[in-house]
């Protein structure tokens, strides 16, 4: 109805985390939708590592990711939800906060791959991250599908699962890896000492980085993250999501080196590093 305002909601998977109300006079709904969501693709990894926290802008109560601004809560906004404007915006930070926890810690990051290209086209970024040539020497590291790896029941249980997956997909299984085994568990213990959950380590830079920089040559290359309770929650998480599915069942990798560690907010880490040796 005319002289109403619209409804809108911010969903985090399924979740009513923001229910907000276009202002009297500005934007609709809609258009303030579409800002919010511009915000939060701009402020990416930032919105899970730092805290969501209230404040104020020019006399209106705001929240704020790093003093980035997310979302203004207007007086049609607290008055529709039975609130004031820094009690709304302090349960709306709260509810993203949570969300954002339980988000990463069902292992809904972005998953990042590598793939050879011709070494004339520069590449690009995108949902599998930049691409660039591989090297597809193999490494002279230990390999086996689990039963003699040098690995833990929990990590020789995460690569039975991806392996399950793959065989009801028509994909060769992947072998384990054992220096990728010991870099991924590097990875791991690195962000739960570092308080950090991206693929971006301040320690080993980017994974790609990281590979070669412990000798891992390939050909193709990826990296899914987890912070999870149990194998089984992250292994379904990862499945869940279609960047971290198609790492696990892409038919151009080989081997695969798992490192799980106790420990972090989300109770483990969990590190998956992908390469082809063909």
């Amino acid at each position: 109805m005319e002289g109403h305002p619209e409804i809108y909601e911010l969903l985090i998977n399924g979740e009513v985390v923001l229910r907000y109300r276009s202002m009297y006079e500005g934007f609709t709904a809609q258009e303030r939708a579409k800002i919010i969501l511009e915000r939060i693709r701009n402020m990416g990894s930032d919105l899970v590592k730092a805290p969501v926290v209230t404040g104020r802008i020019n006399g209106s109560p705001v929240v704020l990711v790093k003093e980035r601004l997310l979302i203004t809560v207007t007086e049609a906004d607290w008055e529709s939800n039975n609130s004031t404007g820094d009690g709304l915006a302090k349960v709306w930070a709260e509810n993203l906060n949570k969300a954002l926890k339980n988000d990463i810690s069902r292992g809904n990051s972005v998953p990042q791959s590598q793939e050879p290209q011709n070494p004339a086209d520069n590449g690009g970024t995108g949902d599998t991250g930049a691409s660039q040539p591989g090297d597809t020497t193999q490494p002279g590291t230990g390999e086996n599908t689990g039963a003699q790896i040098n690995a833990t029941a929990e990590e020789i249980k995460m690569l039975e699962l991806i392996n399950k997956e793959r065989a009801a997909a028509g994909v060769a299984p992947l072998k384990m890896d054992n220096e990728l085994v010991r870099i991924a568990r590097l990875k791991s213990q690195d962000m739960i000492d570092k308080n950090y959950f991206d693929h971006n380590s301040p320690t080993y830079g980017d994974p790609f980085t990281m590979m070669k920089n412990f000798g891992v040559k390939y050909g193709y290359a990826g990296e899914n993250l987890a912070g999870n309770q149990t194998v089984d929650n992250a292994h379904v998480s990862l499945m869940n999501s279609p960047g971290h599915r198609k790492n696990i069942l892409n038919p151009n990798y080989t081997h695969v080196g798992i490192g799980i560690r106790e420990g972090g907010p989300y109770g483990k880490m969990f590190t998956q590093m992908f390469i082809s040796k063909n």
